[in-house]
């Protein structure tokens, strides 16, 4: 009979340490989704990088990320998201956020636009303001 190791060989480490994981446990981490780098992603995701590192000017350089309908375009700021997480400060109840996802609201509503920004950074507001 073969070893567990030379059966899973093929597998990469964090294919190997969900082998012997219940059900419930692969069956969700099968659900949760994987990230899949393909070229065009990395691409998109250097040039994210460059942008939140480029020297703060008065007009900062921007991007446009376009395409159709699943095409992966939310997965990549998610990763992006990912990446770069909040920096918790709770002695100083301060949090640094260098990057925060906001989804455009279904109309054009600048008030609901600017809600969900405050939403995303968890600021106290007033919903009447």
């Amino acid at each position: 009979m073969k070893s567990t190791v030379s059966i899973y060989s093929h597998l990469n480490e964090t294919a190997k340490a969900l082998v012997e994981r219940s059900d419930e446990e692969r069956i969700y981490a099968i659900r949760e989704g994987t990230w899949l780098g393909y070229k065009d992603a990395k691409r998109i995701l250097a040039k994210m990088e460059d942008l939140l590192n480029y020297p703060r000017i008065t007009r900062m350089p921007n991007m446009l990320l376009v395409a159709p309908s699943f095409n992966g375009k939310t997965s990549i700021l998610q990763r992006f998201l990912s990446l770069h997480q909040p920096d918790l400060d709770p002695t100083n109840e301060i949090t640094i956020c260098p990057v925060i996802m906001v989804e455009s609201p279904p109309k054009p509503d600048i008030s609901d636009f600017y809600t969900r920004i405050l939403d995303v950074l968890m600021t106290p507001y007033k919903p009447t303001a």
